[in-house]
């Protein structure tokens, strides 16, 4: 089951922030837990407040096996509200099937009828599964919309 991110949900997605993190393109750089678990608990109590944030949790076999994170901002250039992703993961057992669609369409439905936004602005950047979630994005009618690179210039403390 696809639902609204609670309180109690924390300490799980932070095992999936922890998980995604060991396969993604900043492994090499210790995660921040306390940060992380701030971040979460302050997005959580913007929603509770009204703010346009977006937090789902995917529940299967009575466990968080998935969390989609987002949240609206005003383009830096132009008059334009985005709904941007602030993190996407499902662990790799629980891929099949539409799971992954349902959320991201979830965060579609957020961004149009709640947000109200121009646009949706979906990264895919994290390192895990890069190629099996942009083509999905392809499939469901998100267009591609240019590319990230990196540089390391040194390691992160």
């Amino acid at each position: 089951m696809i639902r609204d991110m609670i309180n109690e949900d924390v300490p799980k997605v932070m095992e999936l922030i922890t998980e995604m993190h060991e396969h993604g393109v900043l492994s090499k750089w210790n995660i921040n837990p306390e940060r992380a678990d701030y971040i979460l608990h302050k997005l959580l109590s913007y929603k509770e407040k009204g703010e346009n944030v977006f937090l789902q949790v995917l529940e299967l076999d009575e466990k968080v096996v998935g969390f989609f994170g987002g949240e609206v901002i005003t383009n830096e250039w132009v008059d334009c509200n985005m709904a941007v992703d602030l993190g996407f993961y499902i662990t790799p057992e629980y891929r099949k099937g539409t799971y992954g669609v349902r959320m991201i369409k979830n965060f579609e439905k957020w961004s149009a009828s709640v947000a109200k936004c121009d646009l949706i602005r979906v990264a895919v950047f994290a390192g895990v599964a890069n190629d099996r979630t942009a083509s999905l994005l392809d499939r469901i009618g998100f267009s591609r919309a240019g590319t990230l690179h990196n540089k390391e210039l040194q390691s992160c403390a």
